[in-house]
C-alpha cells in the first residue's frame, strides 16, 4: 500500500465511526435512563443512531422522572412466587393449609375394631329433667320431720308417699311432681309446704354403665365390624358401620341411646385397630415399603418407621396420598422440617391404606413428582384440583 496515498483514510474513519456508534448504542441501551443529547460523545452517538420512536420514548422517560417505560406491546415478564401457607389456592397446585381445610376422614371397613366409650351425661337443666324409673326423689313437708323420705321411682313409674298414696311420676318434671304431691297433701294438711328434690337422676344410665364397667377397660367396649359391614351395640342394637366416618357413626348411635336413656349417656368412638392397617412410605427414605399401623399416625412417625429420610430427601415438604371411598385418589403437600420433626403447618394424619411420599431435594414440581408415582400405580384419568387437594379419578 502506498503510504503517501491518503485516499484510504476517509474509509477507515467512516468504519471506525460506525463501530463506535454501534458499541455506544449497545452500552446506552443497557442503561435504565438514556443519555441526554448533550451528554458528551455517548449522548451524541446514541441520538445520532437511535430510531425516532426510541428518541420519543427517551423524552417521555425524562418527563416521567427518569423511569424507563415499556412499549405497550411488550408485556413485563411474569414473576411467579411460591404459594404461601394459607394463600388462596391456584388451579393445579396443592397449597398446604388454608382456611377451612379439612382432610378426608377415615371410613370404617369390615374387620375394623372400634373402641366405644360410654359416659354419664348429667342433666343440662334440672328443671327440664323428666323423672324416670329408679330415680331417687327427696320429699319433705315443712315442719313435719316425720313426713320426710327418699323415695325410689318403681319400674312401673310410680311412687308411694305418706298422705299421698300411689302417684305416677315418670315422664314428669320435678316441679310437676311437687305440684301433684302438694295437691294431695293439702287434703289432709291445708297450707302444707311441700319440697321435692331430685337426689339421683339418670338411674338407668348409671346401671347401664355399671353393667359395662370392667376392671381393665372401664366403661369402654371393643366392638368388631362384621364382614357384612354391621356392628352391634349394647342395648342400641345393630347398625351399619361400613363406609361411615367415626363421627357419623357416633352421632347415629348416640341418637339411639338418647331414646333409651333420655340423653343420659354420651358415646365416643375411636378406631382401635384396622383390618387393613398398612401404609406405604416411598421416595427418599432408608427403607421404603409397607408398614402396619393400628391407628392414625403423623407423617413424621411414618417417616421414622421407614428408617428416616436420606440425605437426598427434600427437607421441607412431604406428600400425603389418600384413596377416597368414591374411587378418587387425593394428595396434599405437608410442610415439615425433617431435621427437627416439627410441623411447619397443619398436619395430616396417615390412616390405613394411605401413602407418604418423600421427594428428592431440588425437585421443582411436586405435582410432577406425585404424578409419576400415582400414574405408574393407578390406571386413572387426568388429575384435577378441588379445595386444597389434588385428585385423580372420576369426579
Amino acid at each position: 500500500m502506498n503510504t503517501r496515498d491518503r485516499s484510504w483514510k476517509p474509509g477507515v474513519f467512516a468504519a471506525t465511526a460506525r463501530i463506535a456508534s454501534a458499541v455506544g448504542l449497545v452500552l446506552c441501551c443497557s442503561c435504565r435512563t438514556p443519555p441526554a443529547p448533550d451528554n458528551g460523545l455517548v449522548g451524541l452517538l446514541y441520538h445520532a443512531v437511535a430510531r425516532p420512536d426510541d428518541v420519543s420514548m427517551a423524552d417521555r422517560q425524562r418527563e416521567g422522572g427518569g423511569r424507563r417505560e415499556r412499549p405497550a406491546s411488550v408485556a413485563p415478564p411474569a414473576v411467579v412466587a411460591p404459594p404461601a401457607v394459607g394463600a388462596p389456592r391456584q388451579a393445579g397446585l396443592a397449597v398446604p393449609g388454608g382456611p377451612g381445610f379439612e382432610p378426608p376422614a377415615y371410613r370404617i371397613s369390615p374387620g375394623d375394631i372400634l373402641a366405644v366409650s360410654y359416659f354419664l351425661r348429667p342433666p343440662a337443666d334440672t328443671e327440664e329433667y323428666l323423672v324416670d324409673s329408679q330415680d331417687v326423689l327427696t320429699i319433705s313437708i315443712a315442719g313435719q320431720e316425720t313426713y320426710a323420705a327418699d323415695v325410689v321411682v318403681r319400674p312401673d313409674g310410680c311412687i308411694s308417699f305418706f298422705l299421698v298414696g300411689e302417684l305416677r311420676v315418670r315422664g314428669k318434671t320435678v316441679a310437676q311432681v311437687r305440684s301433684d304431691i302438694a295437691a294431695r297433701v293439702a287434703r289432709s294438711m291445708a297450707g302444707a309446704e311441700v319440697t321435692v328434690l331430685l337426689k339421683e337422676g339418670n338411674a338407668k344410665a348409671r346401671d347401664f354403665l355399671n353393667t359395662l364397667r370392667s376392671a381393665d377397660q372401664g366403661s369402654t367396649r371393643l366392638l368388631q365390624v362384621r364382614h357384612d359391614g354391621a356392628v352391634t351395640f349394647p342395648l342400641a342394637g345393630e347398625t351399619t358401620a361400613m363406609g361411615k366416618t367415626l363421627t357419623e357413626l357416633s352421632q347415629e348411635v348416640e341418637r339411639r341411646y338418647d331414646t333409651i336413656f333420655r340423653g343420659g349417656i354420651s358415646v365416643t368412638l375411636n378406631l382401635n385397630s384396622s383390618a387393613d392397617g398398612n401404609i406405604a412410605v416411598l421416595g427418599e427414605v432408608r427403607n421404603p415399603g409397607r408398614y402396619t399401623i393400628n391407628s392414625p399416625i403423623s407423617p413424621f412417625f411414618a417417616l421414622a418407621m421407614a428408617g428416616g429420610a436420606l440425605d437426598t430427601a427434600k427437607k421441607s415438604q412431604v406428600v400425603v396420598v389418600k384413596r377416597l371411598p368414591d374411587g378418587r385418589v387425593g394428595w396434599h403437600v405437608v410442610n415439615l422440617d425433617l431435621d427437627s420433626g416439627l410441623p411447619l403447618g397443619p398436619e395430616i394424619a396417615l390412616a390405613p391404606q394411605d401413602m407418604l411420599l418423600v421427594p428428592k431435594t431440588g425437585v421443582a414440581s411436586l405435582n410432577l413428582f406425585v404424578e409419576q408415582y400415582i400414574r405408574r400405580m393407578l390406571p386413572l384419568g387426568a388429575g384435577y384440583s378441588s379445595d386444597n387437594w389434588t385428585f385423580w379419578g372420576p369426579r
